[in-house]
């Protein structure tokens, strides 16, 4: 099997692979999350994971479990804990900074424009602590610019 920059090292698997349910599987949940990662890094659509990974729908039906059973979240927090300490920092950020974004897709002169709303929290040592992605339509076509803006929590 080919070897991507998104899979996870020997090293990395240990760390997490205890989060996940052990046992004799056609695919290894290790290659799953290989492939999931994968998906996340490249930012191509689900049907489009490449062939040395198990078939999309399997993999799309691995990660809606672990996000619905709230998985994804706990091994995050517990892999943001973990660099924290690693850092000499406590295992809660105290402050962090928080970034909004306003991202055009799908823009043509004639339909509507998809705006979505990308909302993320970062502790100061930057790592995420929240996203938050609201999608919403323009009514009326015009031109968008990107707007930024930066804010300090405390």
């Amino acid at each position: 099997m080919q070897v991507y920059p998104s899979d996870l090292t020997d090293r990395q698997w240990s760390k997490i692979e205890n989060y996940f349910q052990i046992r004799k599987r056609k695919h290894s949940l290790r290659v799953i999350v290989n492939a999931t990662l994968y998906i996340a890094k490249s930012g191509i659509q689900w049907r489009m994971l490449p062939k040395e990974y198990p078939k999309w729908e399997l993999v799309y039906y691995y990660f809606r479990k672990w996000v619905a059973e709230g998985l994804i979240e706990e091994i995050h927090e517990s892999l943001q804990e973990h660099c924290r300490k690693q850092a000499g920092r406590n295992e809660s950020p105290s402050m962090g900074v928080m970034a909004n974004e306003y991202v055009l897709a799908n823009a043509t002169e004639k339909q509507q424009k998809n705006i979505a709303l990308i909302f993320l929290l970062l502790s100061t040592i930057m790592l995420l602590i929240i996203i938050n992605l609201l999608k919403f339509l323009r009514p009326q076509a015009q031109e968008f610019l990107v707007h930024r803006q930066i804010l300090t929590c405390f």
